[in-house]
C-alpha cells in the first residue's frame, strides 16, 4: 500500500463525495436519489451527527468512510454506525479498506464512541473476515429496520 491519508470532509467536499457515493449505492444494489444527497449535506454540516473522511492514496481521492453517531444505554454512551465505506475499484486490494476501518476505530475512540456497529455484507466472506480481523463480532440480536416517513 502506498501512502494513505484520511481527510476530514466538510461541505466543500460534497462534489467529491457524491460520485463515490453513487458508485457505492450502485454496486450495493441500493437506490440513489436526491434524499441521499441531502442527507450527506446534513451530515457534512453538523459534526454532532457524525463524521465523513475522504480516503486519499498518493494524493488522489479514492473513496470515503462515514461514521454516524447515536446513543446507547446498553453501551453506556455514544455509539456509532460505520455507515458507509467505499474504495474505488482501481485501488482495491491494496489494504485501503482495512486502513480506513482501523482509522475510524481509532477516531471513534477519540470522539468518545463506546461501540461501533456495522452491517456485514452477507454475500462477501472476504469482507466478513476483514471485519472480524479488526475486532467486530456478530451479536445475537440482528438489526431490524422500519423506515419512518419524514
Amino acid at each position: 500500500m502506498t501512502s494513505v491519508r484520511f481527510r476530514s470532509a466538510g461541505r466543500p467536499d460534497a462534489p467529491i463525495l457524491r460520485p463515490f457515493m453513487e458508485a457505492f449505492y450502485r454496486e450495493g444494489g441500493f437506490e440513489w436519489h436526491d434524499e441521499v444527497s441531502r442527507a450527506l449535506d446534513s451530515l457534512l454540516a453538523d459534526p454532532n451527527l457524525g463524521r465523513v473522511w475522504v480516503i486519499e492514496e498518493a494524493g488522489e481521492d479514492v473513496g470515503y468512510v462515514a461514521l454516524c453517531f447515536g446513543f446507547s444505554l446498553e453501551f453506556q454512551g455514544r455509539d456509532a454506525f460505520l455507515d458507509e465505506v467505499y474504495v474505488a475499484p482501481h485501488v482495491r486490494g491494496r489494504g485501503l479498506g482495512r486502513a480506513a476501518l482501523a482509522f475510524v476505530v481509532t477516531e471513534a475512540g477519540r470522539l468518545g464512541v463506546r461501540a461501533i456497529h456495522l452491517e456485514a455484507a452477507g454475500g462477501d466472506p472476504r469482507l466478513r473476515d476483514l471485519y472480524e480481523s479488526l475486532g467486530f463480532r456478530e451479536r445475537p440480536h440482528p438489526f431490524m429496520t422500519r423506515r419512518l416517513d419524514p
